[in-house]
């Protein structure tokens, strides 16, 4: 019974390891010491979710509990966007040859 729960919702407190992690990460990395919503679980993925309101914009923060990763969109779009220019720099760079 407990198996069968724990893949449509996670591992029991699952939820609450999880909003203390995203909450630890958003107050140091953001400085957000506001009170956040419980994690919501992705079955299909096997991670909770947490969206923040930070002013006019949203942060999507994932923790992956089986590895205990923390997963920021903001920073992996930062990170896309460098990768990206610095590829076309090396495309370039080789159409020149």
């Amino acid at each position: 019974m407990i198996f069968v729960y724990s893949v449509f919702n996670g591992i029991p407190f699952g939820s609450y390891i999880a909003k203390a992690k995203i909450t630890d990460y958003v107050k140091q990395v953001y400085g957000i010491t506001d009170e956040l919503q419980m994690p919501q679980y992705n079955s299909k993925d096997s991670y909770y979710i947490a969206n923040i309101q930070q002013g006019s914009s949203k942060i999507s923060i994932s923790y992956r509990l089986l590895n205990n990763t923390i997963y920021d969109d903001r920073v992996r779009s930062a990170y896309n966007s460098l990768f990206q220019k610095e590829y076309g720099k090396l495309l370039k760079s080789y159409k020149e040859l």
